[in-house]
């Protein structure tokens, strides 16, 4: 391979490199950020929710409680029932 190939191909080769390592880091950040807003998301929504749940159990509302229980599975983004 001549010297002028080689040149060409180092000259767009590293930046090329360094674009896409620096790329990748980048969605993992976000990927990262993300899962952690979502997390937080899902802490606070259990917060809010907690206390009627726990009314719920107290008084044995069966209603409540499976209607309770499906607002907290849609975070996870899964729908269990209580049949059963």
């Amino acid at each position: 391979m001549a010297l002028k190939n080689r040149l060409f191909a180092l000259t767009l080769g590293v930046p090329l490199l360094l674009t896409l390592l620096y790329t990748g880091y980048l969605l993992v950040q976000d990927s990262q950020q993300r899962s952690t807003m979502l997390q937080t998301r899902m802490e606070e929504a259990i917060d809010l929710l907690s206390p009627s749940l726990a009314s719920a159990l107290n008084t044995g509302d069966r209603a409540s409680l499976e209607d309770l229980t499906q607002a907290s599975s849609t975070f996870r983004g899964s729908s269990p029932s209580l049949s059963g």
